[in-house]
């Protein structure tokens, strides 16, 4: 638990779980903020999240064929920069056409760092303890998911707003992708 290969994939793992948390939870609410007044706000959010869940899908298959040619690792930190510049982009971004950039940004990183991380545990520890040794980097995951739920609820009660907690994750994913 305490090798490089682990550290760094339980690092870049809690950036999945942070920048998915914040997807799960702080998303729609953020995004009510943002278009409080906005006679489509709730279009604009219901698409949003119907091209970030079709990105999704497509991105799992892109990152699967990708994966032939590109370094696993190099690989994983472009996904997590691409996931940083679509959260630094949704803290700045007020309407339509803006929010479906970013729900086409993150959707198509948002299964491949899970495959990938998957992948390179398999490589780093063998088909015996890859499940235990998975299992191990879920946790590390979750504890990144509770994270970013729980603060970002602080980050909204003394602050009104969620653009912290955005500009974190960011951050977050920016580490990761280092």
């Amino acid at each position: 638990l305490l090798k490089p290969a682990f550290l760094l994939l339980a690092i870049s793992f809690a950036g999945c779980g942070a920048s998915m948390a914040y997807i799960d939870v702080h998303l729609v609410p953020m995004m009510q903020q943002v278009l409080d007044g906005s006679d489509a706000k709730t279009e604009i959010i219901a698409s949003s999240l119907s091209v970030l869940g079709a990105a999704e899908l497509v991105g799992a298959f892109i990152v699967g064929w990708l994966l032939r040619y590109f370094k696993p690792g190099l690989f994983l930190a472009g996904l997590y920069g691409l996931r940083a510049a679509s959260m630094f982009l949704i803290a700045q971004v007020d309407s339509a056409p803006m929010f479906w950039l970013f729900a086409i940004l993150f959707g198509l990183t948002y299964m491949g760092t899970v495959i990938i991380t998957s992948m390179l545990c398999l490589k780093f520890y063998g088909e015996k303890i890859k499940g235990k040794m998975f299992g191990l980097l879920f946790t590390i995951h979750q504890v990144s998911v509770f994270a970013t739920i729980w603060s970002g609820g602080v980050a909204f009660d003394l602050m009104g707003d969620y653009h912290a907690v955005t500009i974190g994750v960011a951050l977050f994913c920016c580490f990761s992708a280092v």
